[in-house]
């Protein structure tokens, strides 16, 4: 919990498509809004999936604005103008629902360098790869602005999966998760070249947070991952590259 409500940087949740992570940021975001201190909340999706003004016992205020053109229903035009609305309604936590492409990659940096909490997903396959995935949408000397940009404002990055039960009905989620601290994230710019955080990265999550197989393995023991998903992820992280 400590990892996942700081007070200023970014929280990245990545995975494959279908494996939860808006669901499970949606979790996070209950608990920013059942907070003692009021917390100012807003959300802007394209599209947007679940209205959490549900959420009950609220001590804060929660905002949604989808992003898209406004013939669609939209309330914003892109993800730059959801910048701007955010930065002029003075919120405690922002979340942007992917950060999918340069636009909102670019809107997730400003919103976190101007020093509020923010979280947001993306399409990754492991917590090593979330960053260098986010550069991959830049070219030369952007590239390398926006990936010492999220090293510089990552809080902490969470990966997640949902695997098959043994029973085959029902999921049961396996994260990998780990935590940046200031001294890791100055490594990380000072001694890496950018080609090379993925290595390190996951040197950080095996030794100071939780590996996707350890985490596997403490659910397989529990009775709650079927032979065949394990069989899978094994032959997976064996074969696993940079």
């Amino acid at each position: 919990q400590k990892l996942l409500m700081p007070k200023t940087g970014v929280i990245l949740v990545c995975g494959p498509t279908g494996s939860g992570k808006t669901t499970y940021i949606n979790g996070i975001l209950r608990g920013q809004a059942t907070r003692k201190d009021g917390q100012h909340i807003l959300v802007f999706g394209a599209p947007l999936e679940q209205d959490l003004n549900i959420i009950p016992d609220r001590t804060g205020l929660i905002a949604q604005s989808e992003i898209g053109p406004g013939t669609y229903g939209g309330n914003l035009a892109d993800w730059m103008r959801a910048v701007r609305n955010a930065l002029r309604r003075h919120p405690t936590v922002v979340y942007f629902t992917e950060a999918r492409d340069a636009l909102s990659i670019e809107g997730v940096l400003l919103i976190a360098q101007s020093g509020h909490a923010t979280y947001t997903t993306t399409h990754t396959a492991s917590t090593h790869m979330a960053i260098n995935r986010l550069g991959d949408n830049f070219q030369g000397a952007d590239r390398v602005r926006v990936m010492k940009g999220y090293l510089e404002n990552t809080r902490g990055i969470v990966h997640q999966r949902l695997l098959k039960t043994p029973s085959g009905i029902g999921r049961s989620p396996v994260r990998a998760w780990v935590t940046l601290t200031q001294d890791m994230r100055t490594k990380l710019i000072r001694e890496s070249n950018l080609d090379a955080l993925p290595s390190m990265i996951k040197q950080f999550t095996e030794q100071e947070g939780r590996g996707l197989w350890d985490d596997a393995q403490e659910q397989y023991k529990a009775g709650k991952i079927s032979d065949d998903e394990m069989d899978s992820l094994r032959d997976e992280l064996a074969t696993e590259e940079f």
